[in-house]
């Protein structure tokens, strides 16, 4: 939903407390979510769209190195907070974390992850 209100921040921040209080419920949880396209659209493939570059930005200053293993699929404007432990341990991998992308959201994705 669009709000022209132009003030991304508030909202955002509310997913953040959000994503903070179901992690102190289950540490472990990971997230993810998706960008949605800018109103237009950009001729460059592996480009990434207004809004993804701002939750990134916010992602990476909220939440450090030491939870979360932080990824990204560029072209298809996801960003995930993979459980840092669950990934450690084998628990969880980036293929099927893929997968499970693949399947919810019909498509391939390829998740770079921070490092």
């Amino acid at each position: 939903m669009l709000t022209y209100d132009f003030e991304p921040r508030t909202i955002v921040m509310s997913c953040v407390y959000i994503m903070l209080d179901y992690f102190r419920k289950d540490n472990c949880a990971s997230f993810g979510f998706v960008a949605a396209d800018d109103l237009v659209k950009s001729n460059h493939v592996a480009q990434s769209n207004k809004r993804f570059r701002f939750y990134r930005r916010m992602m990476l200053s909220i939440f450090g190195s030491e939870t979360f293993v932080q990824g990204y699929d560029i072209n298809n404007s996801v960003y995930i907070l993979i459980n840092k432990s669950l990934l450690e341990e084998g628990i969880v991998s980036v293929s099927q974390i893929e997968e499970e992308i693949s399947r919810i959201y019909e498509g391939a994705y390829s998740l770079v992850l921070e490092r």
